[in-house]
Formats: structure tokens, sequence, C-alpha cells
């Protein structure tokens, strides 16, 4: 009887490659970094394709975020991605607003308005409201005699969490996932 073994050690090297990439600060850990930064980013990019309930000019919301997604902090074992814009927050973890600089918060209501402040539009007046939850309302009036309500002003407005705010984590860990292998091969 004859036996033939070849032997041939293709994990080895693979696995030695993965425990000096996972090593604190290694270069799997940064990569694995990237690729969540890099999925962040597609995500708010995809939701500035989304365009604004009202129709009227893009203020680019989500663009801005994904400009503000700062390169990953390794940390030991653990990654950090930041995501620097301030109104982040609001969208993820919902919550009142207030008004700092003025009485009331001003809401569009027309897309002429949307993305502006009330002290850029000419022609503005304002209409008490009877409303329990709006101060009043500021309009134009139109060329036939109407009028338009351009914003409703509120003393604070409460919102919900934005459920799309971030991606799904699926959507990161396949992302991560598929550059570590990528690392590994």
């Amino acid at each position: 009887m004859v036996t033939v073994s070849i032997a041939r050690d293709d994990v080895s090297p693979s696995l030695g490659r993965t425990r000096a990439g996972a090593a604190s600060g290694g270069a799997l850990l940064r990569v694995l970094g990237r690729a969540g930064a890099n999925s962040l980013i597609r995500h708010f990019r995809d939701r500035n394709r989304t365009p604004n309930r009202l129709g009227g000019e893009r203020t680019n919301f989500w663009s801005r975020v994904a400009e503000s997604v700062n390169a990953p902090v390794i940390s030991g074992s653990r990654i950090e991605i930041r995501v620097s814009h301030p109104a982040i927050a609001q969208k993820v973890y919902g919550g009142t607003i207030v008004p700092r600089k003025a009485k009331a918060l001003a809401i569009p209501v027309d897309r002429l308005a949307y993305g502006k402040s009330p002290r850029v539009m000419d022609g503005l007046f304002f209409v008490p409201s009877t409303s329990s939850g709006a101060v009043g309302i500021l309009a134009r009036r139109e060329s036939g005699g109407g009028i338009r309500p351009m914003y409703v002003l509120k003393r604070s407005v409460t919102q919900q969490p934005d459920p799309k705010a971030l991606p799904a984590d699926a959507e990161v860990t396949t992302a991560m996932r598929e550059a570590s292998a990528d690392f590994i091969a």
C-alpha cells in the first residue's frame, strides 16, 4: 500500500495576518473603521437624494451630515466613528426644540419658505393664531388679494426620533465584514 500526502498550510499565514491586523491599533482595525465610516457617508448621501416634503429648494442637510463624518479613532480594540454635525443627535434621539434668538420658531409651510429664515423674506406680515399650539403665522399678500401662509410660529416643537437617521446595523456590519474579508485575502 502506498500513501501519498501533500501538506500545504494556507491557513496559518492568513491567521497570522489577521492576528497582527487585529492587534491594538492594527491595520485590520483601521480597515474596519474606514469601512464603517464609508458606510455612514454612503447612507447620509443616499438620504440627501430624497426631496424635501414641501418641494422647495434643497438645503442638502444630509450631505452636510455626510461631510461631518470624522476619521475613525482606534483605541485598543475599540473603533469610534464620530459624526460631528450639531443636528444629528436631534435626528437620532428626537426631542423638544425651543427658540434661542427669537420668541418663536418659524416652521415653513410653503416651498418658497423652506430653508430660509423669515428675516430674508420680503413682504411678510403677522397673523395671530387662536390655535393652542401656534403663536401665529407669517404670511404674504397674493396679487389676487388673498394671503399665502409661509411660516407657522410656535413656542416649541417636539420631534420624534428618525428611525432612518443612521444606517441599519446590518448595513454597517456587512460593509465591515466585506472589508475584513478583503484584508485577510
